[in-house]
């Protein structure tokens, strides 16, 4: 399936118009509001992307990773009379590279297997997959006895998503264990993003990329899988991307606040790794100058050859844009259209720039301009952003870059915003979003991403520990640090959000399992969790880096007792 393309589209107002280009084009509902589109014919983004919304193309996700369950009030719940919580009757899913399911710390004390199901997208489909597993549209499904048997022919080379799926819910093994050791498991296998969209998006590296499509299709599998099954489902999704709006909006975030609001569904996102990349730039211009002198931003290239830029304006603004090359080469001022591109040559730097606008971005109603660089010139590159039109006098524009593993080398604003970094779809409302903090130094880490939202929603939620958390990959010869034990060391908001994502766990299983908040949804654990935080007497919040403060399970149970 990865010769094909795909397109998001919000249900039912585009598929007429999608049949009519092909009455064979597949078609997927995601829920009641999104569908996804299948072409696997001739087609490609390049030609077909551009007369669609902003939204309509797929974006592309990277992985958000680079004494804690005591940090979090885990082992102080477990002592609590009446609240010895494990995870059981919960189900955890994982959207992401996948699981070595042989692993001991995925099995019962029986010695059958913890994992549920997987739904292996790489896989060819082959086979019949086990009673109560959902239909999947391609790849193949693997069920609990084939992976109780060994047989199952399906694994995560990365390491990524077994590591997530340790952190959160690996089972007492040893030295180790999870957060929610008894809790049942569901995992994603993503096939890697198709190079058409990888070109469409210039994403010139080899590390792991994921379709925006794939991925939604992957957490319409967990959910209908946890449906099927009368449990309750905590997702955990370890990815992240640069592109989109930043203000919670956007088919995909939308999509995960409509689960969170669901009884027995709660969705943890990883803030992303950015504070500290210099991807974000924020209009600094206070008053529009009589002149119409443009805004001046700055970049440096350094190795990259190709890559994105988004600038996101205001509803009711519109901007234009011209660029000035290291060598001394002025692009010339590129004029707004209200949707469609334009592609201009560096003749000397050999550069081409596309720059594309959409006036009034579907989704958002804010102008967008999507410039993708093809032959990038080392050297410092200046932006000029001219305010064509301002609802008031001071001009609110945002410029984001790719996240770091999208780029070959380096880039980077002269003058960057650590701000409003929290990487999509980490900006997602209702779903519960985690930056991290070291918990042996009690200092945030200078990677995890800021907040706010671009309008002004407390983002990241909470924070947990992701520094050096222990967990395994079930791969050899790692180039990371281990522990005494020989578990893997990994930091990062990846790590932070597993490590709340088994804590979630165990809230679902006192509220729905055990029955003390039957109709808990992901909405009201938020709340819960941001009533029991830990909150420095010396910090202001919310909080751009600590969001409401640090999770601790055992505050938000001693807060309703």
């Amino acid at each position: 399936m990865n010769n094909c393309i795909s397109f998001l589209v919000q249900y039912p107002e585009y598929l007429s118009l999608a049949e009519s280009f092909d009455p064979s084009s597949a078609i997927f509902q995601i829920g009641d509001q999104l569908a996804v589109i299948l072409y696997c014919d001739s087609r490609s983004y390049e030609s077909e992307g551009e007369n669609l919304p902003y939204s309509a193309v797929p974006k592309c996700f990277g992985l958000t990773d680079t004494a804690h369950l005591t940090e979090m009030g885990i082992f102080q719940v477990e002592n609590l009379p009446g609240f010895d919580l494990y995870g059981r009757g919960v189900l955890l899913g994982v959207v992401d590279t996948g699981i070595n399911y042989r692993e001991e710390i995925f099995r019962s004390r029986d010695g059958s297997s913890r994992i549920l199901s997987v739904w292996d997208q790489t896989a060819k489909a082959d086979g019949e997959a086990e009673e109560m597993l959902p239909y999947v549209p391609f790849g193949r499904t693997y069920g609990r006895a084939e992976l109780t048997a060994g047989t199952a022919d399906t694994g995560d080379d990365i390491g990524h998503g077994t590591y997530l799926a340790s952190v959160a819910a690996g089972n007492a093994s040893g030295a180790y264990r999870g957060a929610a050791p008894e809790c049942q498991i569901a995992a994603v296998r993503l096939q890697p993003a198709p190079e058409e969209l990888k070109r469409y998006w210039r994403i010139g590296t080899d590390a792991p990329c994921y379709s925006e499509a794939d991925i939604l299709l992957g957490v319409q599998y967990l959910v209908q899988l946890a449906e099927l099954n009368g449990l309750p489902l905590v997702l955990l999704l370890g990815l992240g991307t640069n592109s989109g709006p930043h203000t919670g909006e956007g088919l995909f975030n939308e999509y995960l606040d409509r689960l969170s609001r669901q009884r027995g569904k709660a969705v943890i996102l990883a803030a992303g790794n950015e504070a500290n990349a210099g991807h974000h730039y924020q209009s600094r211009a206070q008053e529009l100058r009589e002149d119409d002198a443009p805004e001046e931003v700055q970049f440096t290239v350094n190795g990259t050859r190709q890559m994105t830029a988004e600038l996101w304006g205001r509803v009711g603004d519109l901007y234009s844009i011209d660029l000035l090359s290291p060598g001394g080469s002025r692009l010339g001022r590129v004029p707004p259209v209200s949707e469609g591109s334009l592609t201009r040559n560096f003749l000397l730097e050999g550069t081409t720039v596309t720059v594309g606008y959409q006036a009034v971005e579907r989704r958002s109603g804010e102008e967008v301009i999507l410039l993708k660089f093809d032959g990038l010139t080392d050297g410092i590159w200046t932006l000029y952003v001219y305010p064509e039109r301002l609802i008031s006098l001071r001009s609110q524009f945002h410029i984001w870059l790719p996240i770091r593993q999208f780029l070959q080398g380096e880039a980077y604003f002269l003058r960057p915003e650590p701000d409003i970094t929290v990487t999509e779809p980490g900006n997602a409302n209702q779903a519960l979003t985690f930056g991290a903090y070291d918990d042996l130094t009690e200092g945030i880490l200078p990677e995890s991403g800021r907040g706010f939202t671009r309008t002004n929603a407390v983002k990241p939620d909470l924070v947990a520990p992701g520094a050096l958390i222990p967990g395994v990959t079930g791969l050899p010869e790692l180039r990371e640090p281990v522990d005494e034990a020989g578990y893997v060391l990994r930091t990062g908001t990846s790590s932070a959000a597993a490590c709340a994502a088994g804590a979630v766990v165990l809230l679902m299983e006192w509220g729905i399992v055990r029955g003390n908040r039957p109709f808990l949804s992901g909405t009201q654990i938020k709340a819960l969790l941001i009533n029991g935080a830990r909150r420095e007497s010396s910090r202001v919040f919310p909080n751009r880096q600590w969001g409401y403060g640090e999770l601790d399970l055992y505050g938000a149970l001693s807060e309703i007792r």
